[in-house]
């Protein structure tokens, strides 16, 4: 057979295996990124292909499999790894990697990936119906005003049996949310049921949700006190109809005996509506009880409450004892955008809690190295503009105090005292700084 007809041939078995394929260069570098791998890590070709990995994902242990046997040369089977993607994303798969030689020499490696992400959820579903949820509102974390009317809010509506629409961001805490609610309700005696509705088929999600051939499915289940459907717009439009009826018929009922339904989604629900993923009148049904949750960079001020808050319990579960986080540390966070919101600050506190050995103090070393040079970067490009003449030295310092005081004002919601405190100098000294740069007339 003619060499481009083969290796035609062969790319089309990478696309069609419904097994993940991705394979890097020697560098690290990606080569090969099949389908079934780019549905498993909801990344695109172009967001991997020529960049190294850890340019891309955040793992737990610093280290990816293929990256690994890339430096020992030695395969590794069956092995666990669970990591984030540059979109927030947290992936659990089953990686078997192997390196791959010509002539003696290590051209690569490819790794063969089972993704578990979703036999994990399926599980955590059914252990869901057998668990009663602990969580309480007075266990969320923040004082923004946006954030604290999404609480006051979801306090209101938790003593409803009304349908809950939550909108945020992936890793906003939307679940969380659901779960607070159902703890304050009238059905918390009855088990909570997370349904990650993306990760099933228009078919298989009809089967659980409204049952078939005379079973019935979930929304019908006595045994169950609330339902909550994570991203609503993964239902089929003709889904989205006959969740409407259920909605507008029992909200007529006012039927205690069946399931609290509370439905979360990731998307603007008026450009989900006017794209044909949500159907309108099931939006303007919902939209009278929405909770919005902002994303975490519209609420910096949380973050070192809730990185605090994260630190204390990952002491706890690792049996370790971090007592503080640096002043360096938070003005990362400060700058940085948090595209997977609370659940990546959580993933960040967790990895530098695992890197900080014995350490007392979280540092900027003990950050995840993809996180450290993403906020290196911003500040890079913040105060030096590539392609341009660099700036006189004094200037360029006084750009960098400027950027720097703001962050800590807009840090510590501009309360001098506590913005003084954290940068160790006097109030007068900070104010004269604020006059000196107008800091105040420019927020």
């Amino acid at each position: 057979m003619d060499q481009k007809l083969l290796l035609h041939l062969y790319d089309a078995v990478l696309e069609y295996i419904d097994t993940g394929v991705h394979a890097v260069d020697p560098a690290g570098k990606t080569i090969i990124y099949n389908r079934k791998m780019r549905e498993i890590e909801g990344m695109e070709l172009e967001d991997l292909l020529d960049k190294n990995i850890m340019d891309v994902f955040q793992f737990h242990d610093e280290e990816s499999t293929l990256l690994k046997v890339l430096r020992t040369k030695e395969p590794e089977c069956n092995k666990r790894q669970k990591y984030i993607n540059i979109k927030g994303k947290e992936i659990n798969t089953i990686n078997d990697s192997h390196p791959v030689f010509y002539n003696g020499e290590i051209i690569g490696a490819i790794e063969i990936v089972k993704d578990v992400t979703r036999l994990e959820q399926v599980v955590q579903n059914r252990l869901q119906r057998d668990m009663q949820t602990g969580c309480a509102f007075s266990d969320l974390t923040g004082e923004n005003p946006e954030f604290a009317n999404a609480v006051h809010q979801a306090k209101k509506m938790a003593g409803t049996m009304l349908p809950v629409l939550i909108i945020g961001e992936a890793g906003t805490g939307k679940e969380t949310f659901a779960h607070c609610m159902h703890h304050d309700s009238e059905v918390s005696g009855k088990p909570f049921f997370l349904l990650s509705c993306n990760s099933y088929e228009s078919g298989q999600l009809e089967e659980i949700v409204f049952g078939t051939h005379g079973d019935r499915g979930i929304l019908d289940d006595p045994g169950i006190g609330t339902i909550f459907f994570d991203e609503l717009t993964a239902f089929s439009v003709p889904l989205q109809q006959r969740l409407l009826h259920i909605i507008r018929e029992r909200n007529q009922l006012q039927d205690k005996t069946l399931p609290r339904l509370i439905f979360g989604t990731c998307l603007d629900p008026i450009d989900a509506a006017a794209g044909g993923k949500l159907l309108k009148n099931l939006y303007y049904e919902l939209a009278g009880n929405a909770i919005f949750i902002p994303a975490l960079k519209n609420r910096l001020e949380d973050v070192p409450l809730l990185a605090s808050k994260f630190l204390k319990e990952y002491n706890e579960l690792l049996g370790v004892s971090v007592q503080s986080i640096s002043e360096g540390v938070f003005g990362l966070f400060s700058q940085y955008d948090w595209p997977g919101n609370v659940r990546e600050l959580k993933y960040v506190i967790e990895s530098a809690v695992r890197n900080a050995d014995d350490a007392e103090r979280l540092d900027i070393n003990h950050m995840p190295s993809l996180f450290r040079k993403k906020t290196f970067e911003k500040a890079e490009e913040l105060l030096i503009q590539r392609g341009r003449e660099l700036k006189p030295f004094d200037d360029y310092m006084t750009e960098a105090e400027i950027y720097y005081l703001q962050k800590a004002l807009n840090l510590h919601n501009h309360n001098i005292t506590k913005t003084a405190e954290s940068l160790k100098m006097s109030r007068q000294n900070l104010q004269y700084r604020i006059r000196k740069y107008g800091l105040l007339d420019k927020n």
